[in-house]
């Protein structure tokens, strides 16, 4: 890939709809807020001290893309540099890459009826609605309401540059907001795909021979219409 193509691909995905253009660093004012917030936060001295930016340190995140060899085209996967990797490797879902993942399932035993199957996530971070995520955190989880308000301040403070013009992350709210005449439209013709996925592997993994697979209730599929 020359760099013309990668440039194209990466301008491609800025004008998704995703990202909107800011004029402004925001940088020293997030900086500011978020020592603020951990600092009346309940966070233990310790703690605070970990993960507190240290005075005039932070820097605009830089965008670039990692080509995915393994697809059509070789779309690129957009990275922003961040210092998350330690705290994602102590995640229970994290996978660092397709060796981990190997070893990772290689001792499970699948039961009678049960397969494992691999779905292809479009843009997911981007898709995820923040608003919805904060409020299982906080029911499901327990969360104390300091750590949800930090939390909330890392997820709808996205922003990054590329090639001098800083960008941030639209919330899926105002996506959503844009998109209103046809988001019904595109919900139930993502729907109708999962239903057609699903019946499909239904029906292909019957057809090779395993009778433990019950057939496929209808109830099942009306989740998703």
């Amino acid at each position: 890939m020359d760099y013309e193509d990668y440039d194209n691909k990466i301008k491609t995905l800025l004008q998704d709809g995703t990202y909107q253009p800011i004029t402004t660093d925001p940088t020293t004012y997030l900086e500011k807020t978020t020592k603020n917030k951990i600092k009346t936060s309940k966070l233990s001295k310790e703690d605070q001290q970990k993960v507190i930016p240290r005075e005039k340190s932070s820097k605009c995140p830089k965008l670039y893309g990692l080509p995915k060899i393994h697809k059509e085209g070789a779309p690129l996967r957009p990275i922003v540099t961040k210092q998350l990797q330690p705290y994602a490797e102590e995640a229970e879902s994290y996978v660092k890459n397709a060796s981990h993942f190997i070893e990772r399932i290689k001792d499970i035993t699948l039961e009678p009826g049960h397969m494992l199957v691999s779905f292809d996530v479009v843009s997911l971070f981007t898709n995820v609605p923040v608003d919805e995520t904060i409020e299982i955190i906080r029911e499901k989880h327990q969360v104390r309401e300091d750590i949800i308000q930090l939390t909330k301040h890392c997820l709808k403070n996205t922003y990054f540059i590329y090639k001098n013009q800083r960008y941030r992350q639209i919330s899926l709210q105002m996506l959503n907001t844009k998109q209103k005449g046809s988001s019904e439209k595109q919900l139930r013709l993502r729907n109708c795909q999962i239903v057609s996925t699903l019946e499909m592997i239904h029906k292909d993994y019957r057809r090779h021979g395993n009778q433990h697979l019950p057939p496929q209730k209808q109830e099942d599929l009306q989740l998703y219409q």
